[in-house]
This record gives C-alpha cells, structure tokens and sequence, in this order.
C-alpha cells in the first residue's frame, strides 16, 4: 500500500471568510476552509524554523496584505502544520474561541509607526532625544 505524499503548511494567520468566497487572500499564500474560518497558509517543509530575516519579512507583509480584505488573528511567526488533515482539525477543535476572537478584533485596525532621529538633530539637544525616546515608548 503506497502512502500519499504529505506536504507541511506553514501557517500565517486565521482570517474571517466564508467557505468559497476566495482562494487566497495574498499571493503566494493558499486558504484551508473551515466553517467561516480559512487559515492562510503556504507550502512548507516540516522542520524547525530558524527564522531567517527574509521568512520575517514575508511573515508580516503576508499578514499585513490579508488584513486590508479580512480581519485576521496573526499565528506566532514560523508555525508549521505537518498536513492540512492536522491543521483542518485544529481549526475545528478551536472554532469558536477564534471565532470570538475574531468578532472582537474585526472592525478595528492597527497602525505601526516608528519614530527616529537624525544625527545631526540630537548631538546637542539631550532634552529632545529624551522626549522622542519617551515618545517611542
């Protein structure tokens, strides 16, 4: 008896969607449906992930670019599941709870925002370096 090939999926987030209404919410990225849940995933081999610069990259512009069509819950970075049966069956056994979670986050966004300084501004003023600095906090 010969055994399917079984392909890992890296998991970025679970986003808001109902079952048909899209492939993909990202390029590059696949939906796994459940219910009116869909896990945006990708292709992965089944390893420990190291967390290279670039897969953190790709981390946050995949997240960043499903939340202007959906509301999302954001996985921890380098998630991997060893098949979509694995990951078809966790979406069920946590469905309501990310379906709660996902009912208080929609409807709100986010911003990122990040505060420097040139050089030339702070070598003399130790006063607005510290209110920046505080700012930034």
């Amino acid at each position: 008896m010969a055994q399917a090939a079984v392909t890992a999926l890296r998991l970025y987030g679970v986003a808001a969607v109902e079952s048909g209404q899209a492939t993909s919410l990202t390029e590059g990225t696949t939906l796994v449906h459940y219910r009116a849940l869909a896990a945006i995933v990708e292709p992965a081999t089944y390893s420990v992930s190291s967390l290279p610069v670039e897969e953190t990259d790709r981390y946050f512009s995949v997240l960043e670019e499903a939340y202007e069509h959906s509301a999302v819950l954001p996985a921890p970075p380098g998630t991997i599941f060893q098949s979509q049966a694995t990951l078809t069956r966790w979406l069920e056994l946590h469905y309501f709870t990310l379906t709660e979670a996902l009912s208080v986050i929609e409807g709100h966004s986010a911003a990122r925002v990040s505060i420097t300084m040139h050089a030339e501004a702070g070598n003399g003023d130790t006063e607005a370096h510290k209110s920046f600095a505080a700012l930034a906090a």
